[in-house]
Formats: structure tokens, C-alpha cells, sequence
């Protein structure tokens, strides 16, 4: 059986929802920024974390761009421990 989720599976639909949620329950602008990204670009089924994902985001066209979870930090922990005081 695969361990990875499909994109037509309801687990993939109600993991990502739940994210969201999750992120829209805490108050701030930078969760309601992450709750639009993973809306946007978060795939279960693909390699990463929500985080990884959206830090490699390249949809530049995007609003949202400059102030996405990682844009213009640093790669490493101290960056992500950072975002996640928030």
C-alpha cells in the first residue's frame, strides 16, 4: 500500500484543511499569510514540510511573494525557529 497520500484521497483534502485551520485559530497576519500559502501551494503527496514547500514557492506573480514563510531568511534553523515566535 503507499504511505503517501493522493490528491483524490478526503486524508489529503482534511490534512490540509486541518492545517489551515490551524493556523487561522492563532491571531497575527503572518498565520493568516501561511493559511493562504498552504490553501496555495501545499501538496501532502509531494517532498517537505508546508514550510519547505512554500519557502520554494515561485509563483513571483503572487501578492503574497515577498512575505511568504521564508522569503528573504536564510536557510537554516534560527530562520525557521523565528517564523515560528510568530
Amino acid at each position: 500500500m503507499n504511505a503517501i497520500a493522493s490528491t483524490e484521497d478526503p486524508k489529503f483534502f482534511s490534512y490540509q484543511q486541518a492545517l489551515i485551520e490551524s493556523r487561522l485559530k492563532k491571531p497575527g497576519l503572518r498565520c493568516r499569510v501561511d493559511a493562504k500559502c498552504i490553501e496555495c501551494i501545499y501538496d501532502p503527496a509531494q517532498r517537505g514540510t508546508w514550510v519547505a514547500q512554500i519557502r520554494n514557492c515561485t509563483s513571483i506573480s503572487c501578492p503574497l511573494y515577498d512575505v511568504r514563510k521564508g522569503a528573504g531568511q536564510a536557510d537554516d534553523e534560527s530562520a525557521s525557529e523565528e517564523f515560528e515566535e510568530e
